[in-house]
């Protein structure tokens, strides 16, 4: 899925992965990339969890990779060879820890990162710590859920804003929730030109059901999870005043032994990648 500005042209890459193989994904991946390129894409954007996918499954304990690892060498490798900017996100091992990292590789191999601020929901807590954990576990206090005090700390070298100046443009990155976020906006109002955004959303598979819920309930949640990737990069759009290119996973996984260790479950990403203008107007997407 591409779309042509006056200047640019963007790729929003939508894919299916398989859970934990990070081989075989990196491999779907550039594959994908090349078809973008092909369809003389500049600008490429994958989905968050690119080389692994996300679901509670003993698989993900040996996802992640090394920051400066095989995912990031094979992006520059294509970049530079192409001449193209590749940006996605992935389970990424720094400083001894594991954060959810967007790493953007340009022309001349440069490579910038920004790790999501948050993890969204109980699966992918499992698997990273937050770029902003001791904020995370200050705002969990405040709502009373008793945790913790030991907190991880951010990477030094992570980039906070998620503000990047490459190629003469000012970009932003923001990671699935980080969409909806009004710290997102704060943090991104009039110092960017476009946002890469990227998501691993979900809903869940009414027929296998969620723990605590009727059929009834999970068919009411999917109906807000998928109305909130519709929206999303529409309104962080009109909210900005710049374009968002949105990349997300799209196909079912199953989470094996969740919570106490003997609930299946199945999410479904529910892809609805999409291209928008500055005014949250839909250019590209693929459902």
């Amino acid at each position: 899925m591409t779309t042509k500005t006056s200047t640019l042209r963007f790729a929003a890459i939508q894919m299916t992965p398989e859970l934990g193989n990070v081989d075989a994904n990196l491999r779907k991946a550039l594959a994908l990339v090349q078809e973008a390129i092909a369809a003389e894409a500049e600008w490429i954007v994958l989905p968050e969890f690119f080389t692994t996918g996300m679901a509670f499954d003993d698989s993900l304990l040996n996802g992640h990779q090394p920051l400066d690892g095989e995912p990031v060498k094979r992006l520059q490798s294509v970049a530079t060879q192409s001449g193209v900017t590749i940006g996605g996100s992935f389970l990424a091992e720094s400083q001894s820890h594991v954060y959810n990292t967007f790493v953007l590789v340009t022309p001349d191999g440069q490579v910038f990162s920004h790790d999501k601020d948050f993890p969204s929901g109980p699966i992918e807590h499992a698997y990273y710590a937050g770029a902003e954990d001791a904020e995370f576990l200050r705002l969990l206090r405040e709502r009373g859920i008793d945790i913790s005090d030991r907190s991880i700390p951010a990477r030094a070298t992570n980039n906070a804003s998620g503000q990047f100046v490459t190629n003469n443009a000012r970009i932003g990155v923001a990671l699935c929730w980080e969409m909806i976020r009004h710290r997102t906006v704060a943090r991104l109002r009039s110092k960017v030109d476009v946002v890469l955004g990227c998501s691993a959303w979900p809903t869940i598979d009414p027929d296998v059901g969620f723990p605590g819920m009727t059929r009834d309930e999970v068919i009411q949640l999917n109906t807000t999870l998928v109305h909130m990737v519709q929206q999303a990069p529409r309104q962080l759009a009109e909210l900005l005043g710049v374009p968002v290119i949105h990349a997300n996973l799209v196909g079912p996984v199953r989470s094996t032994k969740l919570f106490d260790r003997t609930v299946d479950v199945v999410t479904r990403f529910c892809g609805d990648s999409r291209i928008v203008d500055c005014h949250g107007r839909t250019l590209a997407r693929r459902s």
